[in-house]
């Protein structure tokens, strides 16, 4: 059970650092290659020839909704021709007499044609309304054409920028991966602390049990000194020669003569 807990643990951390990975990647395109559609400063910042823009308004609904995060491909003089009709183009708009003016928009081209001058354009309309626009758009107010969408990835970007999402979003989930891994540390820290200080009592233990097995030697060899010094000292006593034994006056008066012959 705790194994298992174990795991899921780690793997609701790694999906927490992947989304804010994720999150701050988003933030950075956001800055150099992703603007907002209908604005009016276009920023000519590609990433190997792509940009992304935040859809504002509903006018290629439903193929492209509002919020939406669309990516286009850049489109200059050199791929001018391989635009067809049906194709989803992103532009600087050209109608002066249009409240959009100069501002960029996303749609469908309707048909091939040339301009007043005689140049390449495209005469465009929006899906949702299907109204043709008023005034064709020359090649070189076009900026890209459409590859693909992100569903309300664009909602997101919007808000990322806003100061309440940079703070939900990228600073407090930053933060609590700070605390976290900081939490963490101190533990592995505590843990390593306690792991160094039981390795130095287990070899304090050692040391003490040698130097009382030492003692104890010391003590067998001092009692093992003094049995053999009082061998040695009991010895000379025992082998001393036994001192002849006197004779008594009595036992020497007893002693008879041998008898003489008085023949």
């Amino acid at each position: 059970m705790k194994k298992a807990l174990n795991i899921i643990k780690n793997v609701l951390v790694w999906l927490f650092v992947a989304f804010t990975i994720m999150v701050m990647l988003f933030t950075i395109s956001t800055v150099f290659f992703v603007d907002k559609e209908e604005e009016q400063n276009f920023k000519d910042n590609y990433l190997l020839g792509f940009k992304g823009l935040t859809v504002l308004s509903p006018s290629m609904e439903p193929e492209i909704m509002t919020g939406d995060l669309i990516i286009i491909k850049k489109v200059d003089e050199n791929n001018w021709d391989d635009l067809e009709v049906g194709d989803v183009i992103t532009f600087q708009s050209p109608d002066i007499n249009s409240p959009s003016f100069g501002q960029t928009i996303t749609h469908k081209i309707h048909e091939i044609t040339k301009d007043d001058n005689g140049n390449l354009a495209f005469v465009t309309y929006g899906v949702n309304t299907g109204t043709i626009d008023p005034v064709p758009v020359s090649a070189g107010l076009v900026y890209g054409e459409y590859k693909f969408r992100i569903p309300a990835a664009g909602k997101f970007l919007l808000f990322l920028k806003e100061p309440q999402g940079y703070i939900i979003c990228i600073l407090i989930p930053f933060l609590l991966l700070i605390l976290y891994h900081g939490i963490k540390t101190i533990k592995l820290f505590r843990q390593y602390k306690k792991e160094q200080n039981a390795e130095l009592q287990a070899e304090r233990d050692v040391i003490a049990a040698e130097r009382a097995e030492s003692q104890r030697m010391l003590e067998e060899l001092a009692a093992l000194k003094a049995q053999l010094a009082a061998q040695n000292g009991a010895a000379p006593a025992a082998s001393e020669p036994a001192q002849p034994q006197e004779t008594s006056a009595e036992t020497a008066s007893t002693e008879q003569t041998p008898p003489t012959d008085t023949e």
